[in-house]
């Protein structure tokens, strides 16, 4: 090691904000979350729609790709508020797939402001094979 690689990135700014997110199942019953991100902080935050990033963790019994401890995998990850991910594979036969859309209506822009005390929300919908999941979503990445 040389030392210390030199500083010419800047992360996110994370302090200030707050992710919130709540159940917003509709009568189709499709799994549907209401997502938040609120500048909690007395600054204006800048915040990138591609640093949104949704994630599903899935009950999984059988699959090549399972976790050594346990039958437990991330089915959704590495997608974000702009572009959506998907994933499938076939166990035993049967298909198992996995996506998620982010509604139009709420869809926010690739970058924007948020304010002291704003929030942006966004509904995002699951389509996926039956099964228990845990969603869990988070922000970060680089600014330019």
């Amino acid at each position: 090691m040389v030392g210390p690689a030199p500083d010419t990135q800047r992360w996110a700014t994370l302090d200030g904000l707050k992710l919130i997110a709540r159940s917003d199942f509709g009568p189709d019953g499709k799994p549907t979350f209401m997502i938040e991100v609120h500048n909690s902080s007395g600054d204006p935050i800048k915040v990138d729609s591609h640093e949104v990033g949704p994630a599903l963790l899935g009950r999984v019994s059988k699959s090549p790709f399972l976790a050594s401890d346990g039958n437990s995998m991330a089915v959704i990850t590495r997608g974000d508020l702009v572009t959506p991910s998907s994933w499938g594979s076939t166990v035993d036969g049967v298909p198992h797939s996995y996506t998620y859309t982010i509604d139009p209506k709420t869809r926010p822009p690739e970058r924007f402001q948020l304010n002291p005390g704003q929030s942006m929300k966004a509904r995002i919908t699951f389509e996926v094979s039956p099964g228990e999941y845990q969603f869990m979503f988070g922000y970060g990445g680089w600014c330019s």
